[in-house]
């Protein structure tokens, strides 16, 4: 398997978690504003009830909704973490660092100076040459991605994301 490619379903997971946590959010400013009802307009106009003016209902059901969409989620997000760690864990003896990273950036989510802090930041130089370590980070990455490429397939990491 390309290693660009193996990259793109290891991005599409980090997308999925990004999706479930904006469900979260979601879900929790619905439940606040769910219980905050709106306050009566007192204009002295004329104006009719219903549903428009009534957001608790319609947010209920929304709330339950979300609330199944996001356990659903959380349960194929983790079966789809769990593979993917197997996976990455394929890097072993030498490649421990290539595992490190991958596992880091993926399926921790980090970004690349936290990656590249947890890495490398108790080496005496580390303050005046954190981009050569950025460098030295990203380009062990590359070689994980490439490394791993041969020890999955495509259909494996389809399989991964269609069960």
């Amino acid at each position: 398997m390309v290693a660009s490619i193996l990259k793109d379903f290891f991005i599409l997971y980090v997308n999925r978690t990004r999706s479930l946590e904006n469900d979260r959010l979601r879900l929790y400013e619905l439940r606040l504003r769910s219980k905050s009802p709106a306050s009566a307009q007192i204009t002295g106009l004329p104006h009719s009830p219903g549903f428009d003016g009534n957001h608790l209902s319609r947010d209920l059901v929304h709330i339950e909704e979300l609330e199944k969409e996001i356990e659903q989620a959380e349960t194929q997000l983790l079966e789809i973490h769990k593979k993917l760690k197997a996976i990455i864990y394929r890097l072993n003896g030498r490649n421990l660092q290539k595992r490190d990273v991958l596992t880091m950036r993926y399926l921790d989510g980090f970004d690349w100076k936290t990656i590249v802090e947890i890495m490398f930041g108790s080496e005496a130089d580390f303050e005046e040459r954190d981009d050569v370590y950025l460098n030295r980070a990203q380009k062990i990455h590359g070689a994980a991605l490439k490394a791993l490429s041969e020890l999955v397939t495509l259909e494996e990491m389809e399989g991964i994301f269609n069960e």
